[in-house]
């Protein structure tokens, strides 16, 4: 009984780290990028694409950790690595272990998709090395971020070659996601402040921060609300859409009054559930 406890602990500790859930969103926005580009979802290219983000997103996220371990002492204690749970070692020899199988697999789709895999990959190191730098790191490391969550929806596009209805949703995509990683900016302020990142609230305030957020998220209420019309993408995805940016501007609200860290945490918790309705969204466009 001991062993199934210690094993689930691990299981757990390596759930964290590779940021599953997260993997898991990104598979299913892959999954979602194929209807909108008029090919299955359901197809065997399309699942094997969806496991080798999976895989290739995971390594990122253990990679990352093992980099951040000092900032994330002070940012979230509670992650794995300053936690005790896991080692950096075993950090590094998950990335170690789910990279390659991601590449594997992308070979086994089309050397376009090996391209577009082995170019993420690169973009996922520079990451985890830009975060750290004192120039303008923290800033492009959210540009990155943003660039590779609108990748997974487009990756059919990139490696088919046909785009069809994926440009609008691959625009509000990078739009939220740039604005939930100025949220997390907030959130890790202390650690990054200390650790000299150089991210929007440490140069230039959480007031400034706020003001760039509202502008993104006013942003992405006229690109949704055109993309419904332009991109034909239908009344079903204004609906769930038409929802998500209230809650949107809703949170921006509380942002203005609320301006603490407590809040941004909250905030950055919805936008997490808010990428996978509108992930559901994209999918009822697609139709």
């Amino acid at each position: 009984m001991r062993y199934i406890e210690q094993t689930a602990k691990r299981a757990g500790a390596y759930w964290r780290l590779t940021r599953s859930s997260m993997g898991i969103a990104a598979s299913l926005a892959v999954l979602c990028g194929f209807s909108l580009a008029g090919s299955s979802a359901l197809s065997s290219t399309a699942l094997l694409c969806a496991a080798q983000v999976f895989a290739v997103s995971g390594a990122g996220f253990a990679l990352n950790d093992f980099v951040d371990v000092g900032r994330d002492s002070l940012n979230d204690p509670t992650r794995p690595l300053p936690s005790g749970q896991a080692t950096r070692a075993e950090a590094l020899g998950l990335a170690a272990t789910l990279l390659p199988a991601g590449l594997l697999m992308s070979w086994l789709v089309s050397p376009r998709a090996l391209l577009v895999t082995c170019a993420v990959s690169i973009a996922l190191v520079g990451y985890s090395s830009l975060k750290n730098t004192r120039a303008i790191g923290g800033v492009l490391a959210n540009v990155i971020t943003a660039l590779l969550c609108t990748t997974s929806l487009g990756y059919a596009a990139l490696i088919s070659g046909v785009a069809g209805k994926v440009t609008w949703p691959a625009i509000i995509t990078f739009v939220i996601v740039l604005s939930r990683e100025l949220v997390k900016d907030v959130v890790d302020l202390e650690g990054d402040a200390e650790y000299g990142v150089a991210t929007v609230p440490v140069m230039f305030g959480v007031r400034a921060t706020v003001v760039l957020i509202s502008t993104l998220a006013l942003a992405t209420v006229v690109i949704s609300g055109a993309a419904a019309w332009v991109a034909g993408l239908g009344m079903g995805f204004l609906i769930v859409f038409a929802v998500l940016d209230g809650v949107l501007l809703w949170y921006v609200l509380r942002l203005w009054k609320h301006p603490t860290r407590g809040v941004f945490q909250e905030f950055r918790a919805v936008t997490g559930v808010m990428f996978l309705f509108g992930i559901l969204a994209f999918f009822l466009g697609s139709l």
